[in-house]
């Protein structure tokens, strides 16, 4: 640890990308020693991990431990940062489970104080928390996605002018205009023919009448 604070007097270590709504582990090493030689404002008695939220600009911590280390133990539920490591010459590490939020604490930056006063501190993805993207927006066409869904507006209409006059396609879809004019003029050459059987026949009934009559007439007149 004494090569990890080389020019540092406290390092902070976030995860690069945090777990939304579950418990992340944050580290927190501090050179005693080095602490001990700044002008603190008072002396230390706690080891802070302090949030800066990206709507404040003011600090609020969110967990300490004591300062300096004497024993070590691990973080609990009820106490979730403790010092969980300390060496001979001085260097304390300290635990620290962070519940995050992603509605809250996404782009809010992480810090670790021992001495208010010139700490030279050094971060590891703490000055913007970052959070796993989720895989839920990548639904391609084969998925099954509403097919009213903005992302397959394509697929959609693909399928409306992809139908064929075989399909049950609703025949008022705009893919199926031209299926219903051709069965519309078909219907309309069918209904032309059939009229003009009808009137054949009617025509023929006629004739045929008046020829029975004209019979009926002349065989009266040589009777």
């Amino acid at each position: 640890m004494q090569e990890l604070l080389s020019g540092a007097d406290v390092i902070i270590t976030c995860p690069q990308a945090f777990r939304d709504n579950e418990k992340n582990t944050i580290t927190c090493v501090v050179n005693s020693t080095s602490i001990a030689k700044l002008p603190c404002a008072v002396p230390p008695t706690q080891v802070n991990f302090v949030i800066t939220k990206r709507t404040e600009e003011s600090s609020s911590s969110m967990c300490y431990a004591t300062y300096p280390c004497t024993t070590t133990s691990h973080p609990t539920t009820s106490r979730p940062c403790s010092c969980t490591d300390k060496t001979p010459a001085g260097i304390f590490s300290y635990t620290f489970l962070f519940a995050a939020n992603k509605t809250i604490h996404e782009n809010a930056k992480l810090a670790c104080t021992a001495c208010a006063g010139p700490v030279t501190e050094r971060q590891e993805n703490c000055d913007s928390l970052n959070f796993e993207s989720h895989d839920g927006d990548s639904r391609t066409a084969g998925d099954d996605a509403d097919s009213n869904s903005p992302g397959n507006t394509n697929y959609k209409d693909g399928n409306k002018t992809s139908r064929t006059a075989g399909d049950d396609a609703d025949s008022n879809s705009p893919g199926n205009t031209n299926y219903k004019i051709g069965n519309t003029a078909s219907n309309a050459s069918d209904m032309k023919g059939s009229s003009s059987s009808n009137l054949a026949l009617i025509i023929g009934a006629i004739v045929g009448g008046v020829a029975a009559v004209a019979m009926a007439i002349g065989t009266a007149a040589w009777c």
